[in-house]
């Protein structure tokens, strides 16, 4: 008995098949980075960043309306803000000790805060003294710092975000907020600080 290799199929040309991958792996590459820079809107029409900003924005006008002070604050003069982007969490903790301006939010996040009692200002606008308590730049008044995470849509209706919110070394807080899309807009449907 004789022993026969194993027939094989003749390609059409030797590295055929490496080109032909290589076309398909680079137009895969390329639908992804339209996808992924492109401005489609989503959310009911508006698009994703619009949304996010004003997700971030009603969260903070809900608490600076409903925040209260620690007695040792008393009534803040003003309350300093910092957004995280997607993924950059990391963001809020390292800009409430730095303070630089490449740290303030958005134009677009903070034409949404405007005209609010106290006023909202990007972080940059507020300091630490020489008792780690927050204060204005501008002055002595007493401040607060929040710093708004980026919404984890479970929906197109409804969100989740991380707030942390500072007085000083030693007052300090976290929250967990959902906020959900009705007939008016957006809404906090809860904010609960967390221990």
């Amino acid at each position: 008995m004789t022993h026969r290799p194993p027939r094989s199929r003749p390609s059409a040309a030797p590295g055929a098949g490496a080109g032909t991958a290589m076309r398909a792996l680079s137009l895969a590459l390329l639908v992804a980075v339209t996808a992924c820079f492109s401005n489609r809107p989503v959310f009911g029409g508006r698009g994703g960043v619009q949304e996010t900003f004003n997700v971030q924005a009603q969260v903070v006008s809900w608490l600076v309306r409903n925040y209260q002070s620690s007695e040792s604050l008393g009534t803040a003069k003003a309350f300093c803000v910092v957004a995280a982007d997607l993924g950059g969490n990391q963001l809020i903790a390292l800009s409430m000790v730095t303070r630089p301006t490449d740290y303030d939010p958005p134009a677009r996040l903070m034409g949404r805060l405007r005209s609010r009692d106290p006023a909202v200002l990007p972080i940059s606008r507020c300091r630490r003294d020489d008792e780690l308590v927050e204060r204005l730049v501008d002055g002595d008044d007493r401040a607060v710092v929040v710093g708004v995470g980026y919404p984890f849509w479970v929906t197109a209706n409804l969100a989740r975000l991380q707030v942390v919110v500072r007085e000083s070394a030693n007052v300090s807080y976290s929250y967990g907020c959902s906020i959900e899309r009705g007939r008016e807009g957006w809404a906090v449907r809860n904010c609960i600080r967390r221990l």
